[in-house]
Order: structure tokens, then sequence, then C-alpha cells
């Protein structure tokens, strides 16, 4: 995790982002711009894997992790490799293949800006997990918006997920296909490609630790990298009392795997504090999006503060990629299931994915999500949708059937809990009685005057705040919201559906299960 700027020559340089990388900071003026890099040292920490690379005539930043760049240095036969950096591979494959390949070719995460003698190169990773916003019309870039607008530039917009940007031209490569679910499905190879993307993502020079929830795609995430590791992984929860829904499944799922586990407790008084700077972090009033954010960074805060790790896995992906979110359960037909499921990914980047970025890199951490894996990921959308959907039993039920020895079974069959929800069911109510008596009339008429319209006073008071910081620069294109129901509240706590009664999700504390043998 690092954070990136690149701006023409004629600007000042803003160090607004420099808390996504304490580690080291290090500006190049080049002839026609400034790159900027701010660092966080994972792999290579020694001076050799500083950015800005330099070389060949070409210069670049990169956000990213690459996880296959030493098979591209053996396939190419690159023999002048200056770091042991993953990023690095970058400027070594242009200079041997066309920027379309070159993004094709790398398996990870990515956003880098590239200056070469006659253009300005820029790409982002196939869903967006690495951020990167760009103003244009001046060729500039950073790897959040704030950045940008503090320097000046008033037409800055999200830098498109796959997609390359080069001599002023977005570009749409071919990195994840989504219009052939008709795949035949093996549960053997869903486990094979979702290990290996765990796997790959314990890349790091130290330990990796794992946010657990307790829900099953953090817990399947978990199990798997103490499984992948060569060492005991270090687990971490978050809730609002001792035996909140989220801290008992986590708790159940760390003694069954055998995981270094810790609980933090936090209070209404200490998420209250952090909302204002978690939607400057953020860059976002998205409803569901805030009231998760507020909890994960302020888990990441205290992992950042009382640990040295700086990596850490997390479940995001799988309610996207599956159809695992309750309204699924509503998908009138296989065809618009898979739309669904298609739309949530392409737009991922500005919601949960956004959510995980923020909160880890706003407290100088870097988070991995292996169920938006390419190869996965790919994998798993291109799976016929008839076998994802609930079809009145229970959602994900092909990844819960995949891993069901690998967790207890108050886990695999735990159902869709929304974060902001299972941290304590109190939490929700919290916020929407601090936003009712805090709502500012005289503002509200202010910033309804951009942006997404708003349909409580909670939504309402989250665009308060966010106007504070922003005023009429807007990403969002709509509020995330349930499908196919009457109810527009993005909580999954309650939700009515078609075929049964109203589905509540499971409150009470379950048993903690004797550890695997």
């Amino acid at each position: 995790m690092c954070g990136i700027t690149y701006q023409p020559i004629n600007t000042y340089v803003s160090n607004t982002i420099n808390y996504r990388g304490p580690d080291n900071t290090q500006n190049l003026e080049t002839k026609r711009g400034i790159f900027s890099f701010h660092r966080l040292s994972i792999n290579d920490s020694s001076i050799l894997g500083n950015q800005p690379f330099s070389f060949n005539h070409i210069t670049y930043v990169c956000n990213g992790e690459i996880y296959n760049w030493e098979e591209l240095k053996q396939e190419y036969a690159i023999d002048n490799y200056k770091s042991n950096s993953d990023c690095e591979i970058i400027g070594h494959l242009y200079n041997l293949v066309d920027i379309e390949i070159l993004c094709q070719k790398l398996d990870g995460v990515f956003a880098f800006v590239m200056e070469t003698q006659d253009s300005i190169i820029a790409a982002r990773d196939p869903i967006g997990i690495r951020p990167l916003f760009v103003s244009e019309k001046n060729n500039a870039f950073s790897s959040e918006a704030k950045e940008l607008l503090d320097l000046g530039y008033t037409d800055v917009i999200p830098f498109p997920p796959n997609t390359y940007f080069k001599n002023g031209v977005f570009i749409e490569y071919r990195g994840i296909i989504y219009d052939c679910p008709s795949l035949v499905y093996n549960e053997n190879t869903l486990v094979d490609l979702l290990t290996k993307a765990v796997k790959k993502r314990l890349m790091s020079d130290n330990p990796v630790a794992c946010l657990l929830s307790g829900g099953l795609d953090s817990s399947i995430i978990a199990a798997l990298a103490q499984k992948c590791s060569n060492y005991n992984i270090n687990t971490f929860s978050i809730g609002m009392f001792k035996d909140a829904p989220d801290l008992c499944y986590a708790r159940t799922v760390a003694q069954y795997i055998g995981s270094t586990h810790h609980e933090i407790i936090y209070s209404e008084e200490e998420g209250l504090e952090a909302l204002n700077e978690v939607i400057y972090h953020l860059e976002s009033y998205d409803c569901t999006t805030v009231r998760a954010s507020i909890p994960m960074f302020l888990l990441s805060k205290y992992i950042s503060q009382n640990t040295d790790f700086k990596v850490i896995l997390s479940g995001e992906g799988a309610d996207e990629l599956f159809g695992g979110y309750i309204y699924f359960h509503n998908a009138p037909n296989y065809e618009t299931f898979q739309e669904e499921t298609v739309r949530l990914v392409k737009d991922v980047y500005k919601y949960d994915v956004l959510r995980g970025d923020r909160a880890t890199a706003g407290n100088g951490l870097e988070i991995r999500v292996p169920f938006f894996d390419k190869t996965f990921a790919q994998y798993i959308l291109n799976i016929d949708p008839k076998l994802k959907h609930p079809n009145g039993g229970i959602e994900k039920h092909i990844l819960r059937k995949a891993f069901s020895e690998e967790l207890p079974t108050s886990v695999i069959f735990r159902q869709k809990d929304a974060f902001s929800d299972a941290v304590g069911y109190s939490w929700k109510n919290c916020l929407k009685s601090f936003a009712e008596k805090n709502l500012s009339t005289a503002m509200l008429d202010e910033c309804h005057k951009f942006g997404v319209s708003t349909i409580s006073d909670e939504e309402a008071y989250y665009k308060q705040v966010y106007y504070k910081y922003f005023k009429e620069w807007n990403q969002l294109d709509y509020m995330w919201r349930p499908k196919w129901t009457d109810i527009l509240d993005p909580s999954a706590t309650f939700l009515k559906l078609h075929n049964t009664q109203t589905i509540s999700t499971f409150r009470q504390c379950p048993n903690v299960s004797q550890p695997r043998l």
C-alpha cells in the first residue's frame, strides 16, 4: 500500500495523503511533471525498493502488489532487475510488450502512472482494488481525490478500473470477462483457486494478519491463511460489547482454526467521535459505506497503533461474486441475478472496496482481498447463475458447501449479516439518533444542491459532513441499496422476501466449537 501522485510541473507538491505511506516519502521532478510516492514498506524495504522507478527513459510510480512478478521475470528473461520490489516488473514489461498486454499479464492489484519520452500512461487493475483519481484535462493523478482537489483541480473523477490511459484516451483492456456465464462448475476448482488466491497474498517481508468478523467470508479467508502460512495467524475482530454477534462468531472461528485472536470493543461515543474523520477518508457519504467503515476504521487504527502488522487479509468480494446479499433471494430469474452480480462487481470500487481501502490506508495499513483475485473472480462470475441463485435455500450455498470441512457448522450456515449491524445492533440506531439531533437545516439546503438525493436524516447528515470537506465534488452515481424490495434501508437485519417470511439474521452467541484436530 502507498500513496501516489503525478502532476504537471507548474504546481506545488502536496502531502495530503502521506498517511497512506508513513515509512518514506519521495518526490521526483522530471522534465514534464512531479512524481510523489508515500511508501508503506512491505516487499523489499531497502532503499532499492523506493519509488519512483526511473530507467530506460521512463519514470513511474505504482501502488500495488504484483503477485506473479518473479514468474514474469523468468518468462521474459529479465536479468537486469535492480530490486526485490514486485512493482519494478511494470517498467521492464513496458519495454517489451504493448500496454494492453502489460495490463493483462499482471496478476495482482495496481494503480500506476508512467511518464515516457512522448506519453503519459496510467492504468488500474480490473476491479479497482487500488484507488486512482484523475484530472483528465491536466494529466494529473493521485491515489485519493482530496490530493488533486487540494492542488486546485476541479475536473477530478475516479480512474475507471480495467482501463489504461494513454495520449489522453481511456481504453478498456481485457482484464475480466463477464459475458459467458455457463462455465462448468467444479467444487475442487473453486477451493483450489481461492486457496491459491490466499497463498499468493501472503507475499510480504513480514507476517500477515486477518480481519475476522466471524461471517462466512472472512472466516474462510482466515482459515485458508492459517493453512497456507508457515506461522500462526493473528486475527482481529471488533464489536460494541463482549457478546456482539461478530465477536461471538469470530471467537468460535479463531478457536477452531487455532489463530492468535484479538477482540476490540468500542463504545457509541468512540464511534461517533470517528464519524467525521471516516467520511473525510472515504470521500463518500453513502449510508451503508459510512456505517460499516467506522468500526473497520477503529479496528485498523488499533492494529496500526498496537501491533507491527502492516498487511491484513479481509473477506470482501464474496457477496458481489456469489450474489450473497439477502436481497438476491428476490431475484426474479437467473438472468437478472447474473446481471446484478456483474453490476455489483463493476461498481464495487465505489463502495465496499472503497471502504476497505480507506479504513486501512487511513491508518497506514494495506488490505488484501483474496475473493477479488482476478482468476478466482473470473471463474465465479462465469459459473451458470442457476448454481448461485439461492432458489429458496441459503445464499452462497456452493461456497458454504465447498468449505464445510474447514469451519464450524454454526459459521458455515450463518446467514448474511451487515457488518454495521453485527458489531452491535444498537450501532445503526445510535447513528440514526445522532443524525436526527445534529442535522442542520441550513446546511442541508446547501448540500441538496449536488450529488445523489437522500431519503433519511441519517443519509442527509452524512452528506452534510461530506459537504464540509468536499463541497460539490462528488463521485457517487447512486446510494447503495437492496433491489427487488420496497425496503430502502441498506441494513441486512430485516428484509422482506417475496417467497418466504421476513428473514432475521441470527442474533444468538454460538457455542464455542472444539478446536479442529
